[in-house]
C-alpha cells in the first residue's frame, strides 16, 4: 500500500493533465465479517445441514432424487463459505485513489472497471469509523452498520454506492477530500462542501 501522504500514482490510474494524486490505497484484505453475517452465517449452516441430510436420505432411495438435492447443497456451501472467498477476491482486486479533482475506484483484473467521481459534483459524503481503526467513506447514501449502503452491501448483490471501504488512515483521507473540495470551490469550479465541523464525523471537526 502506498504512503497516504506522498503516494506514487498506481499504474492503473490514468491522471488528467495537471491532475495530482493525493492518496491511494486498498480496502481491508483477507477474511472479513460484516454485521449481516450475524444472521446469515447461522441460516446458511442450517440450510447446508438440512440439504446434506435430505440429499443423503434421498440417495438411499434413488440416485435421481439425490441429484435434486445437490444444487441446494451448493447454495448452502456458497452461503456458509463461498461468499467470503468471493468477497475477499473482490477486495483484493480493488484499488482506491483520491486526486485533487476526482475520487477513483478501480475494480476487477481481467475486465477492469474504473469509476471516476468529480469532486466538483460529489454529493453527500458519509464516514464510518470501524473498531479495527479503519474507516469507510461512502459517496452517496448513509452507510448501514456494516459500513456499506443499506440493503446494498456486496454480499447482497446489486449495485453498491461508491465507497472507500475499510481503509487505513480514514481520518486523514477524509480531511484531504474536504480540503480538495474547498480548493475546487475557491477556484470557482464547484459547489463548496459543508463547512468544517458542521457535518457529522466520528473524527470530530476536520
Amino acid at each position: 500500500m502506498s504512503d497516504p501522504f506522498d503516494p506514487d500514482p498506481p499504474p492503473q490510474f490514468v491522471l488528467q493533465a495537471h491532475e495530482r494524486l493525493l492518496w491511494s490505497g486498498r480496502p481491508r484484505q483477507g477474511l472479513m465479517f460484516r454485521a449481516e453475517d450475524a444472521y446469515a452465517v447461522p441460516f446458511s449452516m442450517l440450510w447446508l445441514a438440512f440439504a446434506i441430510f435430505w440429499t443423503l436420505g434421498a440417495a438411499t432411495a434413488s440416485l435421481v432424487f439425490a441429484l435434486f438435492g445437490l444444487p441446494f447443497v451448493a447454495i448452502g456451501i456458497h452461503g456458509f463459505i463461498g461468499r467470503f472467498a468471493i468477497d475477499a477476491r473482490r477486495r483484493r482486486r480493488t484499488e482506491y485513489g483520491l486526486t485533487d479533482r476526482r475520487v477513483l475506484i478501480r475494480s476487477g483484473k481481467t475486465n477492469t472497471e474504473i469509476r471516476s467521481l468529480p469532486l466538483s459534483t460529489l454529493g453527500d459524503v458519509s464516514v464510518r469509523q470501524h473498531r479495527n481503526s479503519r474507516a469507510t467513506i461512502t459517496f452517496g447514501a448513509f452507510p448501514s452498520p456494516d459500513g456499506m449502503p443499506a440493503s446494498r452491501s456486496p454480499r447482497r448483490g446489486g449495485v453498491v454506492a461508491p465507497a472507500f471501504e475499510q481503509i487505513e488512515n480514514g481520518a486523514a483521507v477524509y480531511d484531504q477530500l474536504i480540503q480538495a473540495q474547498y480548493a475546487i470551490q475557491a477556484s470557482g469550479l464547484g459547489t463548496p462542501p459543508n463547512p468544517p465541523g458542521s457535518a457529522w464525523s466520528p473524527f470530530g471537526p476536520v
